[in-house]
């Protein structure tokens, strides 16, 4: 939460190239300072790359003549080079979500919805709610009011407690779930993929994981052993091979970075069809959605 963030911190330890760097200031300042930190650091990378290149050729090339005691010395001094660290190689996040093209004027309408999981306590009062077609709506409230609840039953994965809601025929969703739950966490994100979708080849698991910023290694490693943004790029990746034309996300940005988030920003803005997400966040939906619903007790 960079505006979080930038309100608290005075420092900013940042781990990147294999090397931890201390920054002064908030995170704007912090992510100005890696900017200009990280050019130099890439050209030191190819200078170094580049003297490594020459001394290797010279090295070959007079080792056994008579030049053999300089090309000697010359290997002694690359051996005691400390190298730097390649680059990252990880793709940039490039995301898409396949539209499901429907004729409507309203996406959701819901009647004295009541939702819970004890008819004595409901969570909320009664819900009158109505979302037009193409509206971008942000749904946030403090923890435990409800929110997931609210779109688990607007889902059908949870029943209602009284009360009732309507969408229009054709209606296709896309759900984005915050919880990191995998059925085979000893799977890989490709073969959870092809698992999902068995009609797919491998190439196109592979470039929808890669559209996710996912490297080649990643999707070969078993989901337990990714980190949490790891795994949600490639719950993403799921997202993006599926059509739709309503899409709804529950915490969507929990555990991405800060090039993921942004490209999830602009991928949803870009959507034709109706999004529905649930974030703590202001400043991750405050630019694409067209309102706010707050859910208080």
């Amino acid at each position: 939460d960079r505006a979080f963030l930038n309100e608290i911190t005075t420092h900013i330890l940042d781990i990147e190239f294999g090397k931890l760097s201390k920054y002064t200031g908030n995170l704007t300042r912090a992510l100005k300072q890696k900017e200009l930190q990280q050019e130099t650091y890439l050209r030191q990378y190819e200078a170094q790359k580049e003297h490594i290149k020459k001394t290797e050729a010279y090295i070959r090339k007079y080792k056994a003549g008579s030049r053999s005691t300089m090309a000697k010395s010359r290997e002694k001094q690359l051996a005691k080079i400390e190298r730097l660290t390649p680059p990252s190689d990880a793709p940039k996040p490039h995301l898409a979500f396949d539209y499901a093209p429907i004729v409507t004027t309203l996406a959701l309408e819901t009647d004295q919805l009541v939702i819970g999981y004890e008819k004595t306590r409901p969570l909320l009062a009664p819900i009158n709610l109505t979302i037009r077609y193409g509206e971008k709506i942000a749904i946030r409230g403090f923890n435990g009011i409800g929110k997931s609840t609210l779109i688990k039953t607007l889902l059908g994965m949870i029943p209602s407690l009284e009360g009732e809601f309507h969408y229009p025929e054709k209606t296709s969703f896309n759900y984005f779930s915050q919880e990191l739950d995998w059925q085979n966490p000893l799977q890989t994100p490709l073969q959870f993929m092809s698992d999902r979708f068995p009609k797919a080849s491998i190439k196109e698991l592979r470039q929808h994981l890669s559209r996710a910023g996912l490297t080649a290694e990643l999707v070969q490693e078993s989901l337990k052993y990714l980190s949490g943004g790891e795994q949600t790029k490639v719950k993403l990746a799921e997202m993006t091979m599926k059509k739709s034309n309503f899409l709804i996300l529950d915490e969507p940005t929990n555990h991405i970075d800060q090039e993921s988030k942004e490209n999830l920003q602009e991928t949803l803005q870009a959507f034709p069809g109706t999004v529905l997400v649930v974030s703590h966040e202001n400043g991750f939906y405050e630019d694409f959605v067209d309102r706010v619903i707050e859910l208080s007790a």
